[in-house]
């Protein structure tokens, strides 16, 4: 009696494992008891009661048994048939009548169809009609030996026409469709949650010292006897509103988000890995809150490399998966950690579920290509109709933005758009000089000259401008930044920027460091001169936040040079419209000081559809309008996670190490050394991860198709690591790092579809 199992590793039985289910729902309901109305925590508790009685079917059991080394097999009656998934055959146990009699024939339905979209997997069609109603007629019998804590068990085929051509009865749903995602939505939670082995679905968001993270910025105001400026008081006193705040650099946007969580969960969102992690350890290390996680493709190597927590192996894991499962009280992440919901795709109810009740921030929004733009204010809008918020906070806002949130009908009741731009805390720092059409770009003879006396920084757009000029700058004191670097030296290439501009050690050392957008945002560096390429305006500014970032400026010198080199490649990355319209929006503040005032009413020429109607018919606003537009007819689980996940983040990348680095770690004996560890099933797996790790480090991503000469084939160090070699040149010239070099004369290398 009630020995059908559930799950093999561990062993655990359809009793247990929904005995789990029904204690974190209880958990979730205590610590959250208004997300959820009366009849749909009732729902819930249904759903999650029966979601997993399918796997009374025999073949299941035969399957599970087989896996567990267990000798017992059961007699099948269908042998000669394949098994129907137990989320095809779990809503069969739901009794129609009595629910349809509580609760209404609507929420019969949402409930069959939770039960049997819990799992993603293909839908069936009218031609395994038959064989599911014998499976049923099977599974009643099984039935018979399964008692649940004075439940009724009863099989019926009552649900079938419900799953019948299941995806056209989900937009059936209608005006149902927010209790839907809600309930399918956490009951994958649940499900996650009590597979995992985690103790709790939600942690509390206050610390043993029944504090919060807004309580723990406050103390630290105090121990460095600050005080909170106009930004960080309006965000502190509106934690019940959703904001959208405009801030220049040195405002403390980030202490000014954290007051704005306050003590509900809360998801911080940043454009790069790198400023992510800086935040992560600002939080966790400066500020004292110990109960925020990390989430990005490279989180759990943070954790384990995390020489202050000093965790174990499986004890970084279990944080990770605690990340992961979206459990802990204040997440740093990527925005395609979250908003790939926008997608529909079966699985993605469980992130929206959660931000139903959390606050969601999204710094430097305007830093995102135009589809991710889309994709965020799509996300924002889904947040609010689910009840969760949101705040948008960012040195420079496109006005446009707030054009496509009205577009999407956002509430205007509970939303408020501040610009602290005028701010009396807000001083000039910019004096700019437009250098217009110079074919040969950077004046790399001021660079040289400037550097003598002072720290440069230039920014260009493309990884081969930045090598190019790297290697003809006559410059002592020279660095190179992009994201060609293996990892390992990208790292230590980002320590030694930042402590070029904050450290006292080199607080008298002058020179130049050459880099490529990825310092657009939240390095903090503060370098005295800036060279940069032409780009939108948006992105301009961000880079005028590198230099004199908390310092006033008055010289009569420019520190800022900007080149317009469209013809030279510098321009090419950028859309066509907008480069036009931020070069005419510039010239008239040329050889100037630009206040913050002044960038105001320069994004307002660019990015103001009322102010330039041309906007409406460039690449960029089409780009947006098109996508919002898709999204918002989009049919639910027209895609799968795989396809929503590559299609969110424009996936044509792949993962390689330089042939020269690999050739190098061959010589060093690491990389026979790396494949014995791997191949030995013996060696633990903490030490396996921790090779792949060490391997990690010596990788790029690239785009697969465009300029590298990759072999695709043999996967290096282990078997389907999809990690290639590269045999552009990667190397070093009088000790300083130059990274991948960039070729014009690879093409498309259509062989890596055939590897991915």
């Amino acid at each position: 009696m009630n020995e059908f199992l559930a799950k093999s590793n561990p062993i655990e039985t359809i009793q247990q494992h929904t005995d789990e289910l029904i204690k974190q729902y209880n958990i979730l309901k205590e610590k959250y008891p208004n997300i959820l109305e009366q009849t749909e925590w009732e729902l819930l508790y249904l759903a999650a009661l029966y979601h997993d009685f399918g796997k009374m079917n025999v073949k299941f059991q035969n399957k599970i048994n087989k896996a567990t080394n267990n000798n017992i097999t059961l007699k099948d009656e269908l042998f000669e048939f394949d098994e129907i998934p137990h989320n095809y055959i779990s809503p069969a146990f739901l009794s129609k009548r009595k629910i349809i009699e509580k609760f209404g024939k609507d929420n019969y339905k949402i409930l069959v169809l939770a039960i049997f979209f819990h799992h993603a997997r293909k839908p069936i069609d009218i031609s395994d009609l038959e064989y599911i109603k014998k499976t049923i007629e099977f599974v009643k019998k099984e039935a018979d030996r399964f008692e649940y804590k004075n439940l009724e068990i009863s099989v019926n085929l009552d649900y079938l026409k419900y799953i019948l051509s299941s995806k056209n009865r989900l937009k059936s749903l209608k005006e149902n469709w927010n209790c839907y995602f809600k309930i399918k939505g956490l009951l994958n939670r649940l499900d996650y949650v009590a597979s995992s082995g985690i103790n709790e679905i939600e942690e509390n968001t206050y610390d043993e010292n029944n504090e919060v993270v807004s309580d723990k910025v406050i103390k630290y105001f105090k121990r460095k006897k600050y005080k909170f400026n106009e930004l960080q008081d309006f965000m502190y006193n509106n934690k019940s509103k959703n904001l959208i705040v405009t801030a220049p650099t040195g405002m403390g946007k980030t202490e000014a988000s954290l007051l704005w969580f306050g003590d509900k969960k809360a998801f911080f969102t940043l454009p790069l890995k790198v400023s992510i992690n800086a935040i992560y350890n600002r939080i966790n290390y400066e500020i004292r809150y110990e109960k925020v996680t990390l989430l990005h493709s490279d989180s759990l190597s943070v954790y384990i490399n995390d020489d202050k927590n000093n965790m174990e192996f499986d004890e970084s894991l279990d944080y990770y998966k605690k990340t992961k499962l979206l459990a802990s009280p204040l997440t740093v992440t990527t925005v395609d950690q979250l908003f790939k919901f926008v997608y529909k795709y079966n699985g993605s109810e469980s992130i929206l579920s959660t931000l139903m009740y959390s606050k969601v921030l999204v710094d430097e929004v305007q830093m995102y290509s135009p589809e991710l733009v889309a994709y965020i204010l799509t996300g924002l809008k889904t947040i609010e109709n689910m009840g969760g918020q949101f705040a948008i906070v960012t040195a420079t806002l496109p006005p446009l933005f707030i054009d496509f949130l009205e577009k999407l009908g956002i509430n205007y009741n509970n939303l408020i758009i501040k610009d602290f731009t005028n701010s009396k805390e807000v001083f000039d720092r910019h004096r700019i000089c437009l250098n217009k059409n110079e074919p040969k770009g950077i004046n790399k003879e001021l660079v040289e000259k400037l550097a003598i006396e002072n720290k440069v920084l230039v920014i260009v757009n493309t990884v081969k401008n930045a090598q190019k000029l790297y290697e003809n700058l006559k410059v002592e004191n020279k660095k190179l930044l992009h994201s060609n670097f293996v990892k390992k030296d990208r790292k230590e290439l980002e320590d030694e920027i930042i402590k070029f501009t904050n450290d006292k050690e080199f607080s008298k050392e002058n020179g130049v460091w050459i880099a490529t957008q990825i310092v657009e945002a939240s390095l903090d560096i503060d370098f005295d001169i800036l060279f940069t390429e032409m780009t939108s305006v948006d992105s301009l500014f961000q880079r005028f936040g590198r230099v004199y970032r908390k310092r006033e400026y008055s010289l009569k010198e420019p520190n800022i040079y900007i080149y317009d080199n469209r013809n030279t490649g510098g321009g090419k990355i950028i859309d066509n419209d907008i480069y036009d319209f931020s070069i005419e929006a510039l010239s008239e503040y040329n050889n100037i000081i630009i206040s913050e005032s002044d960038k105001k009413d320069i994004i307002n020429a660019v990015f103001n559809v009322k102010k330039n109607d041309k906007l409406v018919s460039s690449k960029y606003y089409k780009i947006i309008n098109e996508t919002i537009n898709y999204f918002n007819n989009l049919d639910p689980y027209t895609f799968e996670k795989k396809e929503a996940e590559k299609y969110f983040r424009n996936i044509d990348s792949v993962t390689i190490i330089p042939s020269d680095v690999y050739n190098n770690l061959q010589k060093e004996g690491l990389v026979d050394k790396w494949k014995t560890i791997l191949k030995d099933k013996s060696v633990a797996k903490s030490e396996r991860y921790k090779i792949k790790m060490e391997i990690n480090e010596y990788t790029i991503s690239v785009s697969y198709y465009w300029k590298y000469d990759i072999n695709f084939g043999e996967h290096l160090f282990y078997y389907m690591s999809h990690i290639f070699i590269c045999n552009n040149e990667y190397y070093y010239n009088d000790n300083n790092k130059i990274g991948l070099i960039v070729k014009n004369k690879f093409k498309k290398n259509v062989e890596y579809d055939n590897f991915i």
